[in-house]
Order: C-alpha cells, then structure tokens, then sequence
C-alpha cells in the first residue's frame, strides 16, 4: 500500500498524481473506487491498459471551507481488475488543513459622559481564522486620560472576546468637547491580520444654578 500526502488551505483542492502498471499478461480495465470524508473527484475506471503498461490519473480531494487547522481526512483508493475482484491494489491520501489567521473588531462608537466621569467602552475581537490565536490590543494617541484593560487577548477559532477602555471626561470639559482614540489589534500568528476601532468620547451638558441673597436686613421701624 502506497501513501502520500498533502495539505492546504479551507476550500482548497489537493491533486494528486496517481500512476498505475497494468502488471499482467493480458489487456485489462481496471475499476476504481474513493473512501473520503472530504470532496472528491476521480475517474471511475482505467480502460484498456495493455499487459506491463503504466498511466497516470489525477484524484481531487477538497478541504472543506470550515475545516479548522490539523484536520485530516484519509482517502483510499482501490484499484480493482474487472472481473477479479481478488485482484487488486490500494493507496491512501491523507489530506489535512493548514492554519489560516484573521481578525475582526467593533467598538462601542460614541459614548457621552458629564464632566469629570469615566466613560467605558468596550471594543469586540473575533478570531476569524481556523486555529486559536493571541490578539495584540494597542492604545493609540488620546487627548484625554484613557486606559486600556488589557494588552492581549487569546481566542479559540471563530470565537468572540471583549476588551475594556476607560475614558475620563476632564472636570473643565464644555458641552460638545470629543476625544477620539484608535485601538489596534493584531494577530501574534500573522502580524498581517490586524484590525482597528475608533472609540470616540463626548462631554454632555451640564446645568448647574446657584443662588445667592443679602441675607436679613436690619433698620428702624417705619413711623407714620
């Protein structure tokens, strides 16, 4: 029995070069048959190979678009005389899929606050890759005092985490005053993949009133 291998990409298509010898005496058709988990597509019989002759034929397995990184199918391909079902030979594919990395993020947008609170966004990351992946989280140039919950973020594929950002509001902010702040994120398997949110912060309005009085006032009673 014969092996050979291959990997690739979700919704790729892995061909393999299959050589078969017809090592008879006599002119034969030999039959073929697929076992495979995973997509695929092969001739259904080798007609007419002449005693001692070779020929070539391809067999396509396809990894399928949800397959996560390291999953395998292994195909077997049996080649039989026709007419002898005693008669004949086998090889396996094993096919796997490779890691594909991505990210996605959405933040929480504008969010108003009074003077002097703290504001808090939270900004949304997706592993959008096939295999579990650590997530860089960067804080970029902000006006006002802005903290960041954390620096990094590991995530199962397909899975969806969330990050923490404060903003503080100064006291002496006036009505309609922003501040906006990029938070990047990246992905430690491909530093390619990465992913940016704006989170912008706003002061609202503020009333505020104060009374002030003379107080009691002294003085003579009126006379008539």
């Amino acid at each position: 029995m014969l092996t050979q291998a291959q990997s690739g990409l979700p919704n790729a298509v892995l061909t393999y070069t299959i050589a078969i010898t017809n090592t008879g005496e006599t002119t034969g058709t030999l039959n073929l048959n697929l076992t495979s988990g995973w997509g695929n597509s092969y001739p259904a019989s080798v007609a007419d190979l002449g005693a001692g002759e070779t020929t070539t034929f391809a067999v396509a397995i396809t990894v399928p678009a949800d397959a996560l990184a390291g999953d395998m199918d292994t195909a077997v391909l049996t080649a039989t005389v026709q007419g002898e079902p005693n008669n004949f030979d086998t090889v396996t594919l094993t096919s796997s899929a490779e890691a594909v990395y991505g990210v996605s993020a959405s933040g929480t947008g504008l969010l108003v606050g009074l003077p002097s609170a703290t504001v808090t966004h939270t900004v949304t990351i997706t592993n959008e890759g096939n295999t579990p992946d650590k997530f860089v989280v960067e804080l970029g140039k902000a006006g006002w005092n802005t903290q960041l919950g954390q620096a990094s973020i590991g995530l199962a594929a397909g899975a969806t985490g969330s990050v923490v950002v404060t903003v503080d509001i100064p006291a002496d902010a006036l009505f309609g005053d922003n501040d906006s702040v990029v938070i990047g994120v990246i992905s430690q398997g491909d530093d390619t993949q990465t992913a940016d949110v704006t989170l912008t912060t706003e002061a609202g309005v503020f009333y505020a009133v104060s009374v002030a009085g003379t107080g009691p006032l002294g003085g003579l009673p009126a006379q008539l």
